[in-house]
């Protein structure tokens, strides 16, 4: 899965993937306006992908079928 998030230049973004209990399962660091994430060890279900850097953050949902 790609995750794209628009970042000012030179800045580090984190990405946190959860599932819906509220447990982390990855977290990334980047500095890549487009992150690839790998999905292949995740069971089914609905996780939720959170993107933030100093100035903003943005969550979305995903679901693993």
């Amino acid at each position: 899965m790609e995750i794209g998030f628009p970042m000012q230049y030179n800045e580090e973004a984190q990405i946190f993937l959860h599932d819906m209990s509220g447990r982390q399962m990855q977290t990334i660091k980047t500095k890549n306006k487009v992150t690839k994430i790998n999905t292949a060890m995740l069971p089914q279900g609905v996780y939720v992908v959170t993107a933030a850097t100093p100035s903003k953050s943005v969550n979305t949902k995903i679901v693993k079928k």
